[in-house]
């Protein structure tokens, strides 16, 4: 639910909301900086370095845009995202939002009874993860799920390793912007009603240490106005590189790096 009129109009009066988007950062970074490195990801265990400039980074979130639509992903309805700290979680958040389509995240320790609580409270019916993690195997653990409750309907495995019946995440979402018809960067193949500022899309959880774990549903413009705070207390700019030790599940991770980076039109660097 929204935020009532009068406190929209005075959080932008005082400059704390704004109607711009992320995904009119992430334009506008590809238009004027194409070039420019706009994600760094490292996969430790295997040496490997990976480097997305702007430009990049919009025609992946096209793509990613495209793959939701092709499994009927709707306006409105949730996913269910539980991940390493991998590059691919900040594409696939944008195109979240140009798409309308709200994000659950998921801390990757979590097991299959805090998993059963957020599809129950979500409906999520698409569920994107890794084939293990932390020593546990989400894939299993959705396919359990799915026989107990009915969800996740669909789920898609970043990096590979998937059992039989998941999706490649590569395949469905990056493998085929040929294919989706990525448009140049900067442009929209749909926009959804998460182009709202103020349509609340992302449902962080509490580490459940007192009870079940607490939902706090964010807009664009609350996590902006927690941006805005600390990058002019910090005097940050464009030239940052930021890199944290917090999952990009959790707040810390996804947005001080993914998401300050788009608004300042700096560098995010993720590992895992």
């Amino acid at each position: 639910m929204k935020p009532a009129a009068e406190l929209c109009r005075k959080y932008r009066e005082d400059g704390w909301w704004r109607d711009g988007t992320f995904l009119d950062d992430l334009r506008r970074r590809a238009a004027e900086q194409p070039g420019k490195t706009a994600l760094i990801g490292r996969l430790v265990a295997q040496g490997q370095t990976d480097l997305i400039d702007y430009a990049e980074l919009s025609r992946q979130t096209s793509s990613i845009v495209a793959g939701l639509a092709d499994l009927g992903v709707q306006p409105g309805e949730f996913i269910g995202v539980q991940l390493h700290d991998c590059w691919e979680m900040f594409p696939l958040t944008l195109a979240c939002l140009q798409s309308g389509v709200k994000i659950a995240t998921v801390p990757p320790q979590y097991r299959i009874a805090a998993l059963e609580y957020i599809f129950g409270l979500t409906g999520a019916r698409l569920f994107i993860t890794k084939a293990e993690l932390y020593g546990g195997q989400p894939p299993e653990v959705a396919s359990a799920l799915a026989g107990k409750i009915g969800l996740p309907e669909r789920v898609v495995v970043v990096g590979g390793g998937g059992p039989a019946g998941t999706l490649s995440f590569e395949e469905q979402f990056l493998a085929g912007q040929d294919r989706h018809g990525a448009g140049q960067p900067g442009q929209d193949r749909q926009a959804g009603p998460g182009t709202d500022p103020d349509e609340p899309f992302l449902l962080l959880f509490t580490s459940g240490t007192t009870g079940a774990n607490k939902a706090a549903m964010h807009s664009q413009n609350t996590l902006y106005a927690g941006i805005r705070g600390y990058a002019e207390a910090l005097d940050l700019d464009d030239t940052l590189v930021a890199i944290t030790p917090h999952t990009n599940m959790h707040y810390a991770g996804l947005v001080t790096t993914m998401l300050t980076g788009r608004v300042l039109g700096s560098t995010a660097d993720s590992a895992e």
